[in-house]
């Protein structure tokens, strides 16, 4: 497993018209996913122990929730439109994970997207299986526009989660589609990797047309000692497809 301590990518498809911020509430998954309480901060391994050995030794069987994957797919139009999908697999340990994910949330721009709600499931220690119906489902008005009248474009998905109590794994697969780019013929992307919650695989696939020109940035943020302990990030894809 390679640790990543903070990784910023950014996807900048340079074009004629100059880029525009995305707009607020813009659907992110990641702006719900809570912090996880887990255990006492663990003592730090001695300088003697071999890396490899530390990691055979994690154990995150105290944690209130393990992300085992967090996978997310962009495909980019010619047009600025684009297709999103947010693939995630939960294993909910406590009950403050239950409280965590009991109810999932999905903020979107209804004047600029269309959101989908392919799968909410639940998965059993026995291996019995649970899925979110259509009623499990709303679609509400995002609490800023209750606020901020401008802002009324604003809404989010609420799914009521099956049943969860600690010990079963929670899957969801969600999707976006961009129908009126923010600037027509343009497109980037901007992400901020998971911290401060346990991720095993995180991974991010972008599809760009052929024929763009792509301008692809990593960077890497110095990471504290008592920081390197609290999420492990795996990447096993980061590539740029064109055709």
């Amino acid at each position: 497993m390679r640790r990543c301590a903070s990784l910023l990518l950014i996807l900048l498809v340079v074009g004629s018209v100059a880029a525009q911020q995305q707009a607020p509430g813009s659907s992110d998954p990641r702006k719900s996913l809570p912090e996880s309480p887990g255990p006492q901060q663990q003592q730090a391994q001695t300088p003697l122990t071999p890396p490899a050995a530390a990691e055979k030794a994690a154990d995150y069987s105290q944690q209130a929730f393990v992300i085992e994957k967090f996978l997310t797919k962009i495909r980019f139009e010619n047009n600025g439109t684009s297709e999103r999908e947010q693939t995630t697999r939960i294993r909910v340990q406590t009950q403050a994970g239950v409280q965590a994910f009991g109810q999932l949330h999905f903020p979107y721009n209804a004047a600029n997207d269309k959101i989908e709600i392919v799968s909410v499931k639940v998965t059993k220690p026995n291996g019995a299986v649970t899925t979110a119906g259509p009623d499990s489902v709303q679609d509400l008005t995002a609490p800023v526009a209750r606020e901020a009248p401008i802002y009324s474009d604003l809404h989010q998905k609420d799914i009521v989660v099956p049943g969860l109590a600690p010990g079963d794994v929670l899957e969801y697969d969600v999707k976006v589609n961009e129908f009126e780019p923010l600037a027509p013929g343009q497109f980037w992307w901007e992400q901020q990797f998971i911290s401060k919650v346990i991720v095993l695989d995180e991974q991010l696939q972008v599809d760009v047309p052929a024929g763009r020109s792509q301008n692809a940035e990593q960077r890497r943020a110095a990471a504290s000692s008592d920081r390197q302990r609290s999420y492990d990030v795996l990447m096993e894809e980061h590539r740029f497809e064109t055709g």
